[in-house]
């Protein structure tokens, strides 16, 4: 029985005992997926359910998708980097209100570095300035970015067709 009900309400307490044959049926079998397949403590955090690693095939594949084109991008940074001889070179992304951006990921390097190297062919396309810094595409960066945006999109989808699933 369910301590502090048993004496006001046997039979309320009987129906929400988890002892065997107490009226209420067993649902430890049934919920046990949910539990397992995701972080609740992480989901109350987050304000929103995401699925634990091979809880959800849709999720893993969208994330390791983002994952891998996020290397790519690292691996893109690094090489300009060495590349230029400055290790103060970022991707950068324009913040806008809504949180997406339709152009992340430019390259800003300083003007220093540009005049002390030269501006690379690959740098065809400055995309914005601030003082002492500009900020370019190259051809590979802006299908990185591409992809990434993808790659988000999907793993968007991915975890509102899991919480779909959860809520159904």
């Amino acid at each position: 029985h369910v301590p502090g009900l048993s004496g006001s309400s046997p039979r309320l307490g009987g129906l929400l005992s988890r002892e065997a044959d107490a009226g209420f049926p067993p649902v430890d079998a049934t919920l046990a997926p949910f539990r397992e397949a995701f972080d609740w403590e992480a989901a109350r955090k987050a304000g929103r359910v995401v699925p634990k690693e091979r809880a959800n095939d849709e999720y893993d594949a969208a994330r390791r998708r983002l994952l891998e084109v996020d290397a790519g991008l690292q691996q893109e940074l690094s090489r300009w980097r060495r590349e230029l001889r400055d290790s103060s070179i970022e991707l950068w992304t324009p913040s806008v209100a809504n949180g997406q951006t339709t152009e992340p990921f430019q390259l800003a390097v300083a003007e220093k570095t540009l005049q002390k190297q030269g501006t690379p062919e690959e740098f065809a396309q400055q995309m914005s300035s601030k003082k002492g810094t500009k900020r370019f595409w190259t051809a590979e960066l802006r299908e990185l970015a591409g992809e990434h945006l993808e790659a988000k999109a999907a793993e968007e989808a991915a975890l509102a067709a899991a919480a779909k699933q959860l809520f159904a």
